[in-house]
């Protein structure tokens, strides 16, 4: 190989290397946080504006904070989350209030997440207590 053709062989690879290590760190960047908002319908009755709140905290997983009202009272139930926020994925998750605790799975599609929440009792009993629907309003 002549003289010449060395630098810019070594300056080639050195790209080469760069992109491959740019093009990897763009994968791995960490997913943003995301806003959802929308209502929810409890099955006692009453509906009302929701807002849920995904924060990542792992691949796949978040700490969700629900802010709604329900008998003209504010509420903020915190919980986390398992799974994807992109249209056709399942994402379930638990929340809790006091010493009151729900489990709850949704699905994603058109940017709208559409879900039930179940009540956790005592002695492995649950009750459906409702449904929600939340659109996308953050990053």
């Amino acid at each position: 190989m002549q003289e010449a053709a060395k630098p810019k062989l070594i300056l080639l690879a050195l790209c080469s290397v760069a992109l491959a290590v740019a093009g990897t760190a763009s994968t791995l960047a960490e997913p943003e946080s995301q806003v959802f908002t929308g209502h929810y319908q409890w099955h006692g009755g009453g509906t009302d504006d929701l807002t849920a709140e995904f924060e990542p905290t792992g691949d796949g997983q978040w700490k969700v904070t629900f802010r709604f009202e329900f008998d003209g009272k504010g509420n903020t139930w915190r919980g986390s989350a398992e799974g994807d926020l992109d249209d056709g994925s399942e994402v379930t998750g638990t929340a809790a209030w006091r010493s009151r605790k729900w489990t709850w799975s949704a699905t994603l599609e058109d940017g709208v997440m559409r879900g039930t929440h179940t009540e956790l009792k005592s002695r492995g009993r649950t009750t459906e207590t409702g449904s929600f629907e939340l659109g996308t309003s953050g990053p």
